[in-house]
């Protein structure tokens, strides 16, 4: 099976980063937490469309570049239109 040792990692971010097990338990809550945020406005984006929508300044209607490159279909009245391509990036964070 797979094996995740969390020390290595907690090793690896303080040698190549210089973050402590302090700044990385921060980091990792401030990331859940905003990923958990946003998944919940999105939750209330159906309830509430005209309130919780993206600025229009934003330009999120223009789809040209997303459709030439990937094919996951939009969920218009969301406020995450694409919630595999967003929420697969938790990882990267």
């Amino acid at each position: 099976g797979i094996s995740f040792d969390l020390q290595g990692v907690v090793l690896l971010m303080d040698l190549t980063l210089g973050l402590g097990k302090e700044e990385l338990e921060f980091i990792c809550f401030a990331t859940g937490f905003l990923f958990g945020v946003l998944i919940v406005l999105d939750l209330l984006s159906m309830a509430f469309p005209n309130v919780l929508k993206w600025p229009e300044f934003m330009n999120v209607h223009n789809t040209q570049c997303y459709f030439d490159m990937f094919c996951e279909p939009s969920r218009d009245l969301h406020l995450i239109r694409r919630p595999g391509n967003t929420l697969s990036n938790f990882m990267y964070l």
